[in-house]
């Protein structure tokens, strides 16, 4: 293999290892989690704290903003342009940090008050609560400059370190839940705010070891305007994004109440899962792909975007198919007690991983362009469709899960967005990207009816009969949906990867 390809080998294993630890750890939080708070105000934290779970969904965005300048000032080896875009990053997330508090809080106010289902022996705990999830989005934002640089640098293993522990110490915060009588909720709000200054600390403590990584006063205006802009309007399109998402867990909340919230949340847990599949593919690519679109390289950037599209799709597809097929074995395992409509919210949601996997890589590529604003401007629109729609339906009917499917189809119609746009920048071979697009759905529909076939006959242990349905997926996408050269290349990045684990 040649050394680009080595480092997304070795930038891949390091986090999907991230990830599968981090997987296992979330997952067993939220049971957890929801067998130390319960059903109600497990559904009030997944509603008022989805602040924080608004960010960290799309931090991957924010980072990459950043990580897009970086890569192409270290593909010029600019030591002074580095500094300068490191310290414009710094004051331009401190602004949006003051535009989000001013947005936030007093729309949040009023929501708690006026709108939310919220029992009213609550509303002090809720109250705080928000304050304590407003604290913890703003260390998450001022910690994005440090994680750009991580992945800008290709310090995927301090990046997997990083996350790894997060994880962990969230995992402490619920054990000590347990020690309490009270107050369980408050306590909870308070460690999670105590961890995001941890990980800004770390991020800090790390980066300081690069030279231009040190803090001055940036008066350079032409900087601000291109990072400022660029940075803008990822922050305007990932922000409709997230309060269209998170809009959703509110109308949940104001016609259904917070028990449909706890569904949700646990739901989302596994979407989350699943998103950290295609966001840490997003970041082992990310570089290559801005640094080839900086070269001018369009073959290589054709290239390697279609490998990463491929890779991403099929995994989300190995992944989502035995998920969706087991859902309620999977759940009766996974949780003491399940909140009622889970398993079918998780069905929505896993077509919802699947398009996002698409829409991923498509992001990428229109970020190493820096040509977003159209984009973002677009994919706005389409969400405020979404959550307009969904409250119109809820309006009129009384079934929550329609909702989904509308959320569904305006994710469709940005992937749809995105292709458009990436046609009219001409920086790829759009038609041969386009076939492998159509090609990556074709497996999908066989390999469902396949595994739901395999339910019916397999008679065995239901966690023997996951893994075995996981593995007849993945062989079946080897054998009939890659070619000889694919076969080749997923063999070499599985020798790589069992050599590293040996050494």
């Amino acid at each position: 293999m040649c050394k680009e390809d080595k480092l997304i080998v070795r930038n891949t294993l390091f986090l999907y290892g991230r990830i599968g630890i981090i997987m296992l750890i979330g997952l067993y939080s939220s049971r957890i989690l929801l067998q130390a708070l319960g059903i109600e105000s497990f559904g009030i934290y997944n509603v008022v704290g989805s602040i924080v779970m608004m960010f960290n969904s799309i931090r991957g965005m924010f980072v990459s903003s950043t990580q897009r300048f970086l890569n192409i000032e270290m593909g010029r080896h600019n030591e002074k342009g580095l500094n300068e875009i490191f310290c414009t990053s710094i004051n331009i997330h401190i602004f949006m940090c003051v535009l989000f508090l001013l947005i936030v809080e007093p729309i949040g106010i009023w929501l708690i008050h006026n709108k939310l289902n919220i029992p009213d022996n609550n509303y002090f705990i809720v109250n705080v609560l928000f304050q304590l999830s407003i604290l913890a989005s703003i260390l998450t934002i001022l910690t994005i400059p440090y994680e750009a640089v991580l992945i800008a640098s290709q310090r995927m293993h301090i990046y997997a370190y990083i996350s790894i522990l997060d994880a962990i110490l969230k995992l402490c915060a619920i054990g000590v839940l347990f020690l309490l009588s009270s107050n369980r909720l408050l306590i909870y709000g308070i460690l999670i705010l105590l961890i995001a200054f941890i990980n800004r600390g770390i991020s800090y403590k790390y980066c300081k070891q690069f030279s231009y990584c040190k803090y001055r006063n940036i008066k350079n205006k032409g900087l601000y305007k291109s990072l400022g802009s660029f940075a803008g309007w990822n922050f305007f399109g990932n922000l409709a994004f997230s309060l269209s998402n998170e809009g959703q867990n509110l109308l949940l909340n104001i016609f259904f109440g917070p028990a449909l919230n706890a569904a949700r949340g646990i739901a989302y847990q596994i979407r989350n899962a699943l998103y950290q599949l295609t966001s840490n593919l997003n970041l082992a690519f990310a570089p290559q792909i801005t640094h080839l679109y900086a070269k001018g390289k369009n073959l290589e950037l054709t290239k390697v975007a279609s490998a990463a599209i491929r890779l991403s799709v099929y995994t989300i597809t190995i992944c989502c198919i035995p998920v969706y097929t087991y859902i309620d074995e999977i759940l009766t395992f996974w949780l003491t007690t399940i909140p009622l409509y889970t398993a079918e919210i998780i069905r929505c949601i896993l077509i919802m991983v699947f398009l996002r996997a698409f829409a991923a890589i498509n992001d990428t590529i229109i970020q190493a362009t820096g040509q977003i604003k159209k984009y973002h401007i677009i994919n706005a629109f389409i969400t405020l469709f979404s959550f307009i729609g969904s409250y119109v339906y809820l309006t009129y009917f009384d079934n929550f899960i329609g909702i989904f499917w509308i959320y569904n189809f305006s994710l469709l119609i940005s992937i749809i967005n995105s292709l458009i746009i990436i046609y009219r920048i001409k920086i790829i071979e759009f038609k041969k990207y386009n076939t492998i697009l159509i090609k990556c759905c074709i497996p999908c529909i066989p390999l469902l009816f396949l595994s739901f076939l395999f339910k019916k006959y397999f008679t065995g242990n239901v966690i023997i009969g996951i893994g075995l349905d996981t593995l007849i997926c993945a062989m079946c996408i080897l054998l009939f949906h890659t070619s000889k050269q694919e076969k080749k290349y997923t063999l070499n990045i599985l020798k790589n990867m069992i050599n590293k684990i040996r050494c």
